[in-house]
């Protein structure tokens, strides 16, 4: 099977697989290494999507993502409950150094006045959700940085961005304006905070798309060249470069016996 496997770092609220991702993501490479299964750059994911050739890639391999892009992507943190918690980059490492070629793309939330909001919303206030560690990310070859929108369009971030769109859902983006506000605004921002190192990849708040941003606007906005949903489905020659699907930890697996299932072509 050929998939991408998605993590997010804010979930740590214990010290078990089902509720800790960094606890899963290292159990995850362990089991991918025992299985001998290939863990590649997104990049070559995106480059096979484009040339409709997945089939030419392993058989056996995953791609692995993570979205919001708080610092516990990429920066080692003491967590009140958990207590010290190594990164997903940590976790990457460790597994490059025990001879593993693994790597990792951070889908990051562009504003910063968004991430201030969403850091009291979510991880109490603690100031752990910067983008100071973004460009050092762009030059790590284990690593890459792309785009999770402008702000989620998500209910805790005020004022709103789309003030007339229901927040908590990203397949009501639905007219250029909107999408400029929370696809163009957040590359460029994100290109700029990276010297222009940021992958051109978008991953849908939500994993929510639409007709309009896949077929419509994605295609010509010039600054979007893969986009990722949640929909939970395997890479095939037909696989949409505007709706590449991944499973998600906690939603399409909870366990090193569901991720079994899912290598073996039993989804949840």
């Amino acid at each position: 099977m050929r998939l991408i496997l998605t993590y997010h770092s804010l979930n740590a609220s214990g010290w078990c697989y089902h509720d800790n991702d960094h606890i899963a993501l290292w159990n995850d490479l362990c089991l991918l290494a025992h299985l001998n299964y290939t863990v590649l750059p997104l990049q070559t994911f995106v480059d096979a999507i484009h040339g409709h050739c997945i089939s030419s890639l392993p058989p056996d391999s995953v791609a692995l993502t993570c979205d919001d892009g708080p610092d516990h992507d990429y920066l080692d943190f003491y967590h009140p409950q958990a207590g010290l918690l190594p990164s997903f980059k940590s976790i990457v490492e460790q597994a490059r150094r025990s001879g593993q070629s693994a790597s990792m793309t951070s889908f990051v939330i562009a504003n910063p006045h968004a991430r201030e909001q969403l850091d009291k919303a979510c991880i109490a206030g603690r100031n752990q959700w910067n983008d100071s560690w973004w460009k050092e990310a762009t030059q790590d070859d284990s690593w890459s940085i792309a785009c999770h929108s402008w702000d989620h369009n998500h209910p805790s971030v005020v004022p709103r961005i789309t003030p007339n769109v229901e927040p908590g859902k990203f397949c009501n983006i639905d007219t250029p304006q909107m999408a400029d506000l929370q696809i163009k605004e957040a590359m460029e921002l994100i290109q700029a905070t990276t010297n222009g190192e940021a992958k051109q990849w978008l991953a849908f708040p939500y994993g929510e798309s639409n007709d309009f941003l896949r077929e419509v606007y994605l295609p010509d906005c010039g600054c979007v060249s893969a986009a990722f949903t949640t929909e939970g489905a395997y890479l095939d020659d037909e696989t949409h470069q505007f709706e590449i699907p991944r499973f998600v930890c906690g939603e399409h697996w909870s366990s090193p016996a569901g991720l079994v299932k899912l290598l073996a072509g039993e989804p949840k």
